[in-house]
Formats: C-alpha cells, sequence, structure tokens
C-alpha cells in the first residue's frame, strides 16, 4: 500500500470469578498450623451471605464480634448486627446498626458461627466476578525509501486505544469493608498511551 502498513489487536474477557473471603477475624474452625505454614496466616474461610441483592461491599457483624474484636462498649445494635463498614471507616464510630437484608455478607466468626449454627460460611466459590475486559491496540506504520539500501519508517502506535477502563479483580478480603472490600485495586491495562517513533534500517 505505497509503503503504507496497519496492524491491530483486540481482546475481550468476560470477569474474572473470584470468592469473598476473610483473613483476621480469629476464626477457631481454622487449622493456624497449616495456614501459617502455607499462606501467611491467611484464614480462607468463608463468610456467610446475607441478601445477595445488597452491594458487594456492605458487610455485617454480630454484637459479639463487635465486643470481642473490636472491643465495642457502646448498647448492643437493636438488630444484632453491625455495619462492618463504618469500625473500619472510624475506629471511633458508634457503629451503625442494620439488618441482614441491608449487607451482602456476614462475617464468619466463632460468635457468628454459634450464632447461625454453623461454622461453616455458605458464600458459594467464584460467587463474584471481577470487570470484564476490553483491550484494542492500533499501529500505523509509513515506510519510506531512502535508497536501495536504507529505509526510514515512521511508527504510531496506540495502547487501548479506546481508553476503556480495564480494572481487574478487587479486593476479596471482608475485611477490608469501607476500606478496600470490592473496590477497585489495580488497573489492568492502563490509559490510553500514543508513543511516535522513527527507524531507520541499513
Amino acid at each position: 500500500m505505497g509503503g503504507y502498513e496497519v496492524s491491530g489487536t483486540f481482546r475481550a474477557n468476560t470477569g474474572q470469578a473470584f470468592t469473598p473471603t476473610q483473613f483476621f477475624f480469629g476464626s477457631p474452625y481454622v487449622d493456624r498450623a497449616f495456614q501459617n505454614s502455607f499462606s501467611s496466616g491467611v484464614e480462607f474461610i468463608r463468610p456467610f451471605m446475607g441478601n445477595p441483592n445488597a452491594p458487594a461491599s456492605s458487610i455485617a457483624i454480630d454484637n459479639d464480634t463487635a465486643i470481642n474484636v473490636f472491643g465495642f462498649t457502646s448498647t448492643p445494635s437493636p438488630t444484632g448486627f453491625y455495619l462492618l463498614n463504618s469500625f473500619n471507616a472510624s475506629p471511633n464510630s458508634p457503629g451503625v446498626p442494620v439488618t441482614l437484608d441491608q449487607v451482602r455478607f456476614i462475617a464468619n466468626t466463632a460468635f457468628t458461627a454459634r450464632l447461625f449454627g454453623n461454622p461453616y460460611g455458605n458464600v458459594s466459590r467464584n460467587s463474584l466476578r471481577g470487570d470484564e475486559l476490553f483491550l484494542g491496540n492500533f499501529a500505523f506504520f509509513k515506510n519510506t525509501k531512502i535508497s536501495e539500501r536504507m529505509n526510514l519508517q515512521f511508527r504510531a502506535e496506540m495502547f487501548n486505544v479506546f481508553n476503556h477502563p480495564n480494572f481487574g479483580v478487587p479486593d476479596p478480603f471482608i475485611d477490608d469493608a469501607g476500606i478496600g472490600f470490592a473496590d477497585i485495586n489495580f488497573n489492568d491495562a492502563g490509559r490510553r498511551t500514543v508513543q511516535f517513533g522513527l527507524k531507520l534500517t541499513f
């Protein structure tokens, strides 16, 4: 094409599935020696399900967990549960009472296990998905022959040409409710980047 070249790639992926989990509630139903040896103490125990239609970042803790884990000394919640997000956002928070219809997950602790009569969380494996990926790259080249043995190439390359935000998988730990959970924590492709170059071959 008279020394012109174009090229490009496009990639589309559904969001990666991931399992919400927790890591610092001190559940007695975890093999501590194993966890410390193979996963740096992360519990990898599943929480309990609240309302599947509530925001994924809304997490509840029961009254006993609020008292024994967070040292909360005020009047117990009239609903039996507090919003974990309120404690994470402010250590001096008076606590926000919630019902189980208002939260997606309930933290799985020794106290919650006794309350529900079950030490095993019921949240399904891979029940959440990260953002979908749409990534287009485009390149344009113009080759100009200077002599029999010398060629000059101008190149313009665009990465993520549609400037589509590709965020990847969010923080899976419910402990971070209000400070990280379900907030996007990295960009899988970056913003649109355009670069130009000249290449002399001989």
